[in-house]
């Protein structure tokens, strides 16, 4: 398994926090990618910022920020899905990795993570991303030891997160 690896199964395994700040966005016009289809309502989708603090991951500890663009579903999976249309990381290896072993167009960038402030992305008047209230994120102490593991399924090729289910779809 890759380093940080739990598993041979699952060898790319990636440990950190991760905050979701859901928007209204207008739906993009053009098509995400075969079989796959944006869910929207009078043209308006869910989108928002997806931002990523890795401990531990095959290229060692980063940042990211995913700006997501749509909700989407696919038609072979029956899965719901968020497809993010910028990709930007904080780390030379973390943007190498994406193109070279994903296929996924990256932004290496100056990102910061700020414990004070309001929860929100913004960028400064140096191209800088800023990412404020992080500290408010957190729902237990910062020497606490992690409990549980969310599963989600990464496309890259698409750009979007997946939940590993489907109410219409049967797993066995």
């Amino acid at each position: 398994p890759a380093a940080g690896s739990q598993s041979e199964d699952f060898p790319w395994s990636f440990r950190g926090r991760v905050r979701f700040r859901p928007a209204l966005v207008g739906a993009p016009k053009d098509p995400v990618g075969d079989g796959i289809g944006v869910l929207s309502l009078l043209g308006v989708t869910v989108g928002g910022s997806v931002c990523l603090q890795y401990d531990e991951s095959p290229v060692g500890p980063y940042l990211e920020v995913v700006q997501m663009t749509a909700a989407i579903l696919s038609e072979r999976l029956g899965t719901a899905a968020l497809w993010g249309s910028r990709l930007m990381v904080s780390s030379d290896e973390a943007d190498g990795a994406n193109g070279d072993i994903w296929g996924v167009p990256s932004e290496r960038r100056d990102i910061e993570f700020e414990n004070d402030g309001s929860p929100g992305v913004r960028t400064d008047t140096e191209g800088r991303i800023r990412v404020g209230g992080w500290d408010c994120m957190r729902f237990a102490d910062k020497d606490a030891e992690p409990w549980g593991e969310l599963p989600v399924w990464w496309t890259p090729t698409l750009k979007a997160l997946w939940l590993p289910f489907s109410a219409w779809r049967s797993e066995s």
